[in-house]
């Protein structure tokens, strides 16, 4: 393979707040959001289930959980936002720091949060915060989702393919747990509070013609996007008399495990190569479940996927971010020279966004 046509990414870095806590203390919050035991609509057995099937041992949150309680979705949707500009614009000035990176030399922000609503959009925000340039390309996907940490990677690297010479910079952050007690406790919400954390991740990316910028990370090759057609009922979320209220059905997993094939497939092969050429697996872990399906889909081992699971246990399903995390974590001992990478991630739609990479 030529780098022609490829773009480098010089910093993947994730970002979590300050609450950090286990199992056992997140189940104790479900149930302190209830006046009395028979308002609980699932009893221990349940929620201890739910909580144990969903490979999350600890994540962070950026509210204690002292502080939750029942209260409007508007006040809580208010407060995530500005949370959400608040802890991207940190993320970004602290990795801008780390490689000395000016304000002025970013030439594209891509920005991304699944919840945080609102006009104008959060990177006219976060480009003011941070002191970029008054007429930096801003792309900006509102309801990515899961997907968002993905779909950023797909839209920076387009971006550079017509702009070789440009850096481009992407920052995802979702931070769900600011809607926790909003609304009813429902199977969907209480399968929500066991697996999501909040976080945010960074992403930097130079053109393939950009002098004079690091190189620690990998080249992005391709990107690809699909989505899933007949199922856009199955996970999201929409607004309704008691505010914010989302859905996720059963049967997901199953999904994501035929839809994976095709998708990996159509990306790997206007290169030539197959799932069993990849050495490194970026796949987004919506749930330990998903992980299983989606490896068995692509007729992978289990532990070709094992950076997911470890940071799905030890942070939550970060939403969108969570794909920033694991290729951190790939990245911090970087794969033999020429390994070939895929960064995977599924969302709302159903849909799925994938970027080929390689390091050398």
């Amino acid at each position: 393979m030529d780098t022609f046509g490829r773009n480098r990414i010089i910093a993947a870095r994730g970002h979590v707040p300050a609450h950090r806590y286990d199992n056992a203390e997140i189940m104790a919050a479900v149930r302190g959001l209830f006046p009395d035991s028979e308002s609980v609509p699932f009893g221990d057995e349940v929620i201890g289930r739910v909580f144990g099937n969903s490979g999350v041992r600890t994540r962070y949150t950026s509210v204690p959980l002292e502080a939750l309680s029942p209260r409007p979705v508007e006040q809580a949707l208010a407060r995530q936002r500005e949370e959400v500009v608040e802890q991207s614009v940190t993320a970004v000035r602290e990795v801008m720091d780390e490689l000395e990176l000016a304000p002025e030399r970013v030439d594209m922000l891509a920005t991304t949060s699944y919840t945080a609503l609102g006009a104008p959009s959060l990177d006219v925000e976060i480009a003011t915060a941070l002191g970029l340039r008054t007429d930096v390309r801003r792309v900006s996907m509102p309801a990515a989702g899961c997907s968002g940490g993905g779909a950023m990677t797909g839209r920076m690297h387009d971006h550079l393919l017509a702009h070789p010479d440009q850096l481009a910079v992407g920052v995802v952050c979702d931070l769900p747990y600011f809607l926790f007690g909003t609304g009813p406790m429902t199977m969907t919400r209480l399968v929500e509070s066991a697996l999501f954390g909040d976080g945010c991740g960074v992403i930097v990316m130079a053109g393939a013609g950009r002098t004079g910028a690091p190189a620690p990370g990998p080249w992005v090759v391709d990107a690809h996007s699909a989505f899933i057609p007949g199922t856009r009922h199955m996970a999201g979320w929409s607004v309704g008399e008691q505010g914010l209220r989302t859905f996720l059905e059963p049967g997901t997993a199953e999904i994501f495990e035929a839809a994976a094939p095709p998708a990996v497939g159509s990306l790997l092969g206007r290169h030539g190569v197959k799932a069993g050429d990849i050495g490194a697996w970026i796949c987004h872990p919506g749930s330990a479940k998903v992980l299983d399906h989606v490896a068995r889909g692509l007729g992978v081992d289990r532990g070709a996927f094992q950076v997911s699971y470890d940071v799905l246990a030890q942070r939550g399903n970060m939403v969108g971010a969570t794909v920033v995390h694991i290729l951190q974590e790939v990245n911090a001992t970087p794969p033999p020279e020429g390994t070939l990478g895929v960064l995977m991630a599924f969302g709302p739609g159903l849909s799925c966004e994938l970027a080929l990479l390689q390091w050398d």
